[in-house]
This record gives structure tokens, sequence and C-alpha cells, in this order.
């Protein structure tokens, strides 16, 4: 008889009607809270009629479904005046701050932390805020949070588990083969499909019935799917990073849904139930269970799955996944700067006649020197080589001022330098002697040491 009470108290609050004790003062005109509740949930707050409670201490279904109704104008009426992402856009800085806050709880929210408790939850909500602040470039006091702000942001990790919950619900009775709306020969057909669906999780299992496949039922993919990779614009899409591969946070979090909706059906027909936080103990079951899948050999498998189902989602989106820039090529080492430089002089010397020779000579390991120096060494010096001409007795008197030995590169450029000086020599003078120069008194030959005449 107390626990009869009890739910009706509960009943006669949420639908913020006056407590039982004052059902026989006179009736207010009722809150927009409870003007959707059935006029026969009041009367079943009392001990007689077809709506009461029974004395074995149950509830009839016209209460309870009272009870359902009330709860959602409540709701109904809180969601319309608590504050919303809209009511942002006249001030853009601060709107695209705050937007960019709430996308980055829902992805911590999916991928590591889907049952966080008021005090982490309220932590995260300022480290995000904080990080969008630096993603746009603002100071730290560009703006603080009020309790409307937060009180918002609060909803995020709720959010994420009702678009969860809502996707679940929609493939279930068909993915496992239940009965929504039972006849009552298949109440017990769903009865006994859902006990053993439940009994250990069989129902993540590829095939339950002979429980093969381990975390791999088609369901968990499709729900994962129509969640976070929906569209171009969905989570997993932007945040490719946080769902490559498939985290276990999430996996888990589909499996404690698929799980809360499968015990919607333990009676054989479907109730109604929230998806509440409360469920974070079985969640957590699911995450140690899944972090044995990540161990020895069914590590490299287990990862590989859990990538396809992110490149899959991908596939779903119509988006092209983003990887890491590649390295095109990398700088050479030492050694083979050295290799490629002495491979560029020989080229350039055997194909190029304008080649600098004396460049050529400097940068050559072959030595000038002795020929004893010279003995056994591999790569003799493809450049010609040079000869000498002395001008030493052209260098008298006023001539004085013209070069004196010179190295040159050829029997004919020696030729050429002899003719070219005595075209420029006076024709009297003390130059005489100058002029009666001739070639022989000239030096032909290779350097290589020699010396002048």
């Amino acid at each position: 008889m107390s626990s009869c009470w009890s739910a009706l108290r509960a009943a006669s609050v949420l639908a913020e009607t006056p407590p039982p004790s004052s059902i026989s003062q006179p009736q207010h005109s009722p809150s927009p809270a409870s003007s959707s509740a059935p006029t026969s949930h009041r009367g079943s707050l009392e001990f007689s009629g077809s709506h009461a409670c029974s004395f074995e201490g149950g509830e009839s279904n016209t209460d309870g479904a009272a009870r359902q109704e009330a709860r959602k104008a409540k709701k109904a009426m809180y969601n319309s005046r608590r504050k919303r992402y809209k009511h942002y856009h006249e001030d853009a800085s601060l709107y695209k701050v705050i937007r960019k806050a709430g996308y980055l709880l829902q992805v911590l929210f999916s991928t590591s932390l889907p049952f966080p408790s008021d005090e982490a939850r309220d932590d995260e909500i300022k480290l995000a805020f904080e990080k969008a602040l630096d993603t746009f470039g603002f100071a730290d006091d560009f703006y603080n949070l009020s309790i409307e702000d937060m009180k918002m942001l609060q909803q995020e990790d709720g959010s994420i588990r009702s678009r969860v919950q809502r996707e679940v619900n929609a493939r279930i009775a068909t993915v496992y083969g239940l009965d929504p709306a039972p006849s009552p020969s298949q109440v017990l057909r769903n009865k006994e499909r859902v006990s053993a669906l439940l009994k250990d999780s069989a129902f993540h299992y590829e095939s339950p019935e002979t429980q093969e496949g381990r975390f791999q039922h088609p369901i968990i993919q499709q729900v994962i799917h129509a969640v976070w990779f929906s569209h171009r614009n969905a989570l997993g899409c932007l945040y490719q990073d946080d769902f490559n591969p498939i985290p276990h946070a999430t996996i888990a979090l589909v499996l404690t849904s698929i799980r809360h909706t499968l015990s919607m059906y333990q009676t054989g027909k479907l109730v109604s139930g929230d998806f509440t936080h409360s469920y974070f103990t079985v969640y957590d079951q699911y995450v140690s269970s899944l972090a044995q899948m990540d161990e020895g050999d069914m590590r490299h498998f287990w990862r590989h799955h859990r990538r396809m189902m992110f490149k899959l989602g991908l596939d779903r989106a119509g988006v092209r996944e983003d990887k890491e820039e590649e390295l095109v090529i990398a700088r050479a080492p030492q050694d083979v700067m050295a290799r490629e430089i002495e491979r560029m002089r020989l080229k350039m010397v055997s194909s190029d006649t304008s080649w600098d020779c004396n460049v050529s000579r400097n940068t050559s390991p072959v030595s000038n020197g002795s020929a004893a120096e010279n003995q056994g060494r591999s790569s003799p010096s493809p450049c010609p080589p040079q000869y000498s001409i002395d001008l030493a007795p052209m260098m008298l008197g006023p001539c004085s001022s013209l070069p004196g030995p010179s190295t040159l590169t050829s029997p004919s450029s020696v030729v050429s330098a002899h003719s070219a000086i005595t075209a420029n020599m006076p024709s009297t003078g003390s130059c005489t002697q100058a002029t009666s120069a001739t070639p022989s008194e000239t030096h032909l030959g290779p350097t290589n040491n020699d010396p002048p005449t």
C-alpha cells in the first residue's frame, strides 16, 4: 500500500498538481506543464475507481501513461526555455566560439567520455571553451561563461546518448527479429528471444546463435555510421583523427544502448525507459571486455576491423580520408652529394668545350704534381694540359707594363697571344729588341712544374 501511495505522489509532483492531501481543496486551472495530461490522471490519485492502484502494490497502465505524458510535457516546457546555440547569432564571434566548444564536447562524449560525472563534465566544458577561444585567436578574458551557458553545454553528453538511442530503436526489432506490437502468442516468443540475446550479451556477436564474431554484429556498424557519418559535415568526417580507428568508447556506448533497448522487451512487450547516466556501470564493463580485443595476436586484426568501420563511414558520407602530408623527397646525405659533384664534373667537361678547366682542376682529386705523385691514380684529369709562354724577352723599356709569364691552355692560344703582343708593340724606340722576338724564343710544352725558360 505504501508503494502505491509513493508512486501516486511522484505522479502528482511530475504533473505539477497539488499533493494528495490537498485534493479536496478547490482546483485551479491546470498549468501549461499538466495541460496535456489526461483528466483521468487526477482521478487516479484517489483509492477508488477504475484507475486506482491494485492492493497488490501494482500500478495501472493508465497511471503509467499519464505519468509519461506529464514528464514529456514538463521536459518540453523546460526545453523551450533553455538557451540554445541560435540565441548567440547576434554576436558572430561569440557564436563561433560557443559552437566550436559544443562540437569539441560532442567529440569528447562520443569517443572517450560518454558517461561523465557532473564534476568531470563541467571541467571538460571549461577546457573545451578555452580550446575554442585559442582556435579563433581570442584572449582568455574574451567572454566568461554564464550559468545559462554552462547549462546549455551540459546537455551535450545527453544529446549524444539520445542520438545513439534513437538509431538503435529504429533498427533493433528488425535486426533481432522482434515484434514491437506482438500478439499474445508472440509475446512469449519475444520474451524468450530477448532472454537469449541478453545472456552474457550474446547480441554483440556477428552470429548470436553460434556466438562467433565477437563485437561484430552489423547493427554496431550501422548505428555508428548513422550517428557519426551520416553526411559530409558529421562529427566523424570533420574530426577524423578522433574516430580513426573507431574508439572502444564509441563501440561500448553503442553496445550499452543496444542492451538498454533489448531490456525494454524483457516482458515480451516494448516498454519505454530513459537511456540515462545510470548506465555508466554497464558501459564500463563493455570497455573492459573490448580492451581484451586489443591484446596479443588479436590486436592487429581488431585494429584493422575498427579502421575499416571508419573508412566505410567516410565512403558512406562521400568524404575522402585526411592523410598526413607525405615526404616527397629527402635531402641527400653528404657522401651522395660528393659523388654527384664528381659525376657532374666529368659529364660537363666531356660535353661542353666552354667548361672552365681551372675550376675543374681546383676540384679534381688528381694532383698536378710530379708523375710519381700521380702514379696509380684512377681518374686522370679530363682537361687538356696547360702550356706556358715566357714573355720576358718582350718586357723591355716602355713595354715593361706588358704581362709577364702566363699560363695558357693550348699551343694555338700561345701563338695567338704572341701575335697580339707583337701587334701592339711600338715600331721604334727601346722596344726594338722586343720586336725582333720570334716564336722560337718562347717555350711551348706542358707545365708539369718545369722551370720557366
